[in-house]
């Protein structure tokens, strides 16, 4: 009815005035809102001919409202977020104030499926290669030929194979 012809969000950080209306691509102007009070109230509304866009994406903040932030103090709106908020992958001090994501280290993901699946992979190697280096040990074995008799001498002089020593093929 007002302005924008398929889906518009309405802000009303003030309940007592006109709402703001934010609709369409590359949006101009204030993207970040602050209500004085405790309540700020947002409607969506959409038209059957916005289907296929891309839609609305919304971050709210509670900014603490006292003279000493003991949490994280926004560089540029001086805004008192919560500590937890810092590092969180989302902007939470307004619109133009990373201040929050700023020199942040990110802890690496370890990704079990891939560790499980790398030691399989090795442990799978690892096997293989004993298989054949067994394989290969009987091989020569048999190249070798049959291992010699032993012989033994009775105390008398006479000779026997004894039964330990005699091969079967």
């Amino acid at each position: 009815e007002r302005g924008c012809p398929a889906a518009v969000v309405r802000v009303w950080s003030d309940l007592d005035k006109v709402p703001n209306e934010l609709c369409g691509e590359g949006l101009k102007g204030v993207l970040s809102y602050t209500s004085k009070k405790s309540i700020l109230r947002i409607s969506f509304l959409t038209a059957e001919r916005s289907v296929g866009a891309h839609g609305f994406k919304a971050i709210w903040t509670q900014i603490e409202d006292s003279p000493d932030c003991n949490q994280f103090l926004c560089r540029k709106h001086n805004y008192c977020i919560a500590k937890n908020l810092r590092c969180n992958r989302i902007n939470n001090c307004g619109h133009d104030d990373n201040s929050d994501e700023e020199h942040c280290t990110q802890a690496t993901e370890v990704n079990v499926l891939m560790l499980v699946g790398v030691g399989l992979g090795i442990g799978s190697v690892l096997l293989i290669v004993v298989c054949i280096w067994c394989h290969r040990k009987r091989v020569r074995r048999r190249e070798d030929g049959p291992l010699p008799h032993h012989v033994h001498v009775c105390e008398r002089g006479a000779r026997f194979a004894s039964v330990d020593s005699v091969c079967h093929s």
